[in-house]
Formats: C-alpha cells, sequence, structure tokens
C-alpha cells in the first residue's frame, strides 16, 4: 500500500504528528524533573524559558495523530483489523492524561516558577511547585508509555 503516494505522505504525517506531539509531552516531563530537582528553579534561565507563559504548541499536535490515521486507513483496508482501534484507544488515554494532568500542571509550574516571584522562597511556594513537577513528570511517564503502546501496536498490526 506504500507504493501510494498519498498513503505514503499521510503515514509519514501522521507519524511525524505522533514523534513530535508525544516527544513534547515527554520533554514536559524532563523539564519538570529539572524543575523539581533544582536548587533554584526561579533564577534558572533553560528553566524559565520552556515554562514561559503559554500553551506547549508542540505537544497539542497529538490532537491531529487520529486525524492522520483515520486518512490512512480510508486508503488501507484495514477497517476491519483490531489495529487502528486499539491504537485509537491508546490515543484516548494518553490525550485524556495530557489534558487531565499534564497541562493543568505544567500551567501550575508556568504559574509557580514566574520571574520575578517575590513569595517563590516559601515554603507554600516550593511546596506547589514540588507538587505540579511530580504530577507532570507522572502524566509524561504515563503518556510516553503510551507512546510505546502505539508504537507495538501499529508495528505488530494485530487482526
Amino acid at each position: 500500500m506504500l507504493s501510494n503516494p498519498w498513503y505514503a505522505l499521510v503515514v509519514i504525517v501522521h507519524v511525524l504528528l505522533a514523534v513530535i506531539g508525544f516527544g513534547a509531552l515527554g520533554m514536559t516531563g524532563a523539564y519538570a524533573r529539572l524543575v523539581r530537582v533544582s536548587q533554584d528553579p526561579w533564577h534558572a534561565p533553560a528553566l524559565q524559558r520552556y515554562f514561559r507563559p503559554g500553551k506547549n504548541i508542540g505537544a497539542r499536535a497529538i490532537y491531529l495523530v487520529p486525524v492522520f490515521g483515520a486518512i490512512a486507513l480510508g486508503f488501507s483496508h484495514d477497517v476491519h483489523h483490531l489495529f487502528p482501534y486499539l491504537g485509537l484507544g491508546i490515543w484516548l488515554i494518553a490525550t485524556g492524561v495530557a489534558s487531565g494532568m499534564l497541562w493543568p500542571a505544567e500551567a501550575k509550574i508556568q504559574q509557580c516558577i514566574g520571574v520575578d516571584r517575590p513569595d517563590a522562597a516559601e515554603p507554600s511556594a516550593r511546596e506547589a511547585l514540588a507538587s505540579a513537577t511530580l504530577r507532570c513528570e507522572r502524566a509524561a511517564m504515563i503518556t510516553n508509555l503510551c507512546f510505546v503502546a502505539a508504537l507495538v501496536v501499529m508495528i505488530a498490526q494485530p487482526n
């Protein structure tokens, strides 16, 4: 089926979106860990830069993964196989974790380590930051596991 150039292009875009989106989720977890172990994340330029206010657009690429998966499915004859629906289920779990756990924790980290925070040294600010970073790390780990599971399913293509 990869001999069809349109199908090949759609599959490539589908895979790239998954790598970009899930990679960005994983990087958020990695940077959250760096914040958690840092003695002074309020004065660490790399952490300030990564957790600047705003949405992580790269991570939102996961929203387009099933769109291009469905288009690829339309080109193929795999509609009656199990693997596209397993992949969609795994994607739903990952997107739910990202939306309900990771992105809210990321927003809390952004709020906590904002530049020029006068109360940054207070124990309550450190506790809020530690809690948010731990939630972010755990959520990123779950989404990473979902990515690996989806990758295995898409390669194995169980009937």
